[in-house]
């Protein structure tokens, strides 16, 4: 009997510690949102780094998605420098060769969109 209780003890605990907490961050893939997502963050995170040249995202590590009033997407993403002055044509920028001046960091980004008010905010950037 106290055998069978403490198996179904730790079954109930296996199910709930997999399931991950209600209402947290959940593994994601990228698509059309989150994509829009993280164009808006490096938008602005173009706007308010110092630097001259823009800066890209050069690899995505990781996504994930939150459900609170809207959607919040947590990007953790290398960013490096571009060959691209700001200011000039902005639609095809590779990354710098070069790794002393790609200067490749890697950031946490979170953005929130409420997207039945058209509303977007960058609520974390760990690199500015």
């Amino acid at each position: 009997m106290f055998l069978k209780a403490i198996v179904a003890l730790l079954v109930v605990n296996l199910a709930v510690s997999s399931a991950g907490l209600v209402g947290g961050p959940v593994d994601a893939k990228m698509d059309k949102e989150s994509k829009k997502a993280l164009k808006f963050a490096m938008t602005q995170y173009n706007k308010l780094n110092g630097d001259v040249f823009l800066c890209a995202v050069s690899k995505i590590i990781k996504l994930q998605k939150q459900v609170v009033a809207g959607i919040k997407y947590i990007f953790t993403v290398n960013v490096a420098r571009t060959t691209c002055r700001k200011g000039r044509d902005e639609k095809s920028c590779p990354i710098q060769k070069n790794p002393a001046l790609a200067r490749v960091k890697q950031c946490r980004i979170a953005v929130w969109i409420k997207s039945w008010e058209k509303f977007i905010k960058v609520t974390e950037n760990s690199c500015l």
